[in-house]
């Protein structure tokens, strides 16, 4: 749909008074139509809502989404008509939808993306390769909601972050509080000393953060070995120099012992 020259024209206007910026008359056709279809698309997707909420008063268990293609909202996977059921979590394949109805997995994981993770997630943000994951599952560090398929075998694995609190991403404030914790604990102050100089003996609560020495070893390590590195070059520098002297000194008490015999013969 094609908006009318009087719209264009009101929406260089608006553009003026808002931006101030006059724009031409293919900006303003575009960026009007564009800005049409937008709006045409929210409502669009609003009526498609409102269709579906009306007839799930009709059918509260749910029913198949028959007027096109949409993903699964647990595992992403594409479905349409007979592979696909609505009801009040949202568009879902039927694999999670059984999963929901069993009580697997809680239907929040379907509109809640920030609850859980899943197996791509665990590689991408922690480096925990799928392999590595299921054997953690299988030991049980790891806690998963795993959807099967009808043989059984694993289909999509969730890990709800209310079971696996251990699992903090790198990028998350929980992870850099973590950090800050552990640098302000390896850090010696004067309230942790007691009178003759040596660190107390800080007690810890069962579940509070300790402090890892090891965030600075390897910087002391590099450290000590340049200069044990250093050192040893040195001395072999001082050894090769104080050699070179003797040597010097030998050449020159033989010449001189050399020149003291021809004048003795000489004479």
């Amino acid at each position: 749909m094609t908006l009318p020259t009087e719209a264009i024209e009101e929406f260089k206007e608006i553009y003026k008074k808002e931006y101030g910026k006059e724009l031409s008359d293919a900006e303003a056709s575009e960026s009007a139509n564009n800005l049409v279809g937008f709006f045409k698309l929210i409502w669009d997707c609003s009526i498609r809502d409102a269709k579906r909420k009306h007839q799930l008063k009709k059918e509260p268990g749910g029913f198949h989404i028959t007027d096109g293609t949409y993903s699964c909202m647990v595992c992403g996977c594409l479905v349409a008509g007979d592979q696909s059921w609505y009801d009040q979590w949202g568009v879902k394949c039927l694999l999670c939808q059984k999963a929901i109805k069993d009580e697997i997995i809680p239907g929040f994981v379907c509109k809640d993306h920030d609850s859980h993770y899943k197996m791509w997630e665990l590689k991408d943000k922690f480096k925990i390769h799928p392999q590595t994951a299921r054997k953690l599952v299988r030991q049980g560090e790891l806690k998963a909601r795993i959807i099967t398929t009808a043989d059984g075998k694993p289909f999509e694995y969730i890990f709800l972050k209310k079971e696996n609190p251990h699992l903090i991403s790198r990028h998350s404030p929980e992870r850099k509080h973590m950090i800050a914790t552990e640098i302000r604990n390896t850090i010696v102050r004067p309230e942790n000393l007691s009178w003759n100089g040596k660190r107390k003996n800080i007690q810890f609560k069962k579940n509070s953060a300790r402090p890892r020495n090891s965030f600075f070893l390897p910087y002391i390590l590099t450290y000590i070995f340049f200069r044990i590195f250093a050192v040893r070059v040195f001395c072999l520098d001082y050894i090769a120099f104080v050699m070179d002297y003797k040597l010097t000194k030998l050449v020159i008490l033989e010449n001189v012992l050399c020149g003291l015999n021809r004048i003795r013969l000489i004479g």
